[in-house]
């Protein structure tokens, strides 16, 4: 591996031999950098934890995984927070293709709930659901099994 880092994705500043020469400045660009990611490397190795375990500990379809969506809802949260992903495209297109493939039919209208901040928030943070149509509160509560409405 060569000292010179020149590629664009990790290229360091002018006089800065790989981290070696760094001033307070440099150090915390790379220390918010760091922290950037990490939620990130976190949520993959949770993510592939779970693929790996339910390859042996099935679960049925028809259990709603409040955990699951709080974890995902709130990363989401997170990621829309972040001044780092708010600078990159990639991660803001994968944002919103996560939440176009939301879909939940609210009961009482039968009309498709939309994933906004506000619902987002709402169910990360109390497990709750407003329908934009009919104005219905969704309360969604912990069962034995999974999860009710």
């Amino acid at each position: 591996m060569h000292l010179v880092t020149t590629y664009n994705n990790i290229q360091t500043s002018r006089q800065n031999f790989n981290f070696i020469f760094s001033n307070n400045e440099d150090k915390y660009e790379q220390w918010k950098h760091f922290y950037s990611l990490v939620p990130f490397l976190l949520y993959y190795a949770v993510l592939l934890s779970e693929a790996l375990v339910s390859t042996f500990a099935k679960r049925p379809e028809s259990v709603i995984d409040l955990v699951d969506m709080q974890r995902d809802f709130g990363f989401i949260l997170y990621v829309g927070n972040s001044s780092y992903v708010n600078n990159n495209r990639n991660f803001m297109r994968v944002v919103s293709d996560i939440k176009r493939t939301l879909t939940l039919k609210c009961p009482k209208c039968s009309k498709s709930i939309s994933f906004g901040i506000g619902n987002l928030k709402s169910f990360y943070q109390q497990l709750k659901i407003k329908c934009s149509h009919c104005k219905a509160v969704l309360q969604f509560k912990y069962t034995e099994y999974g999860a009710t409405i």
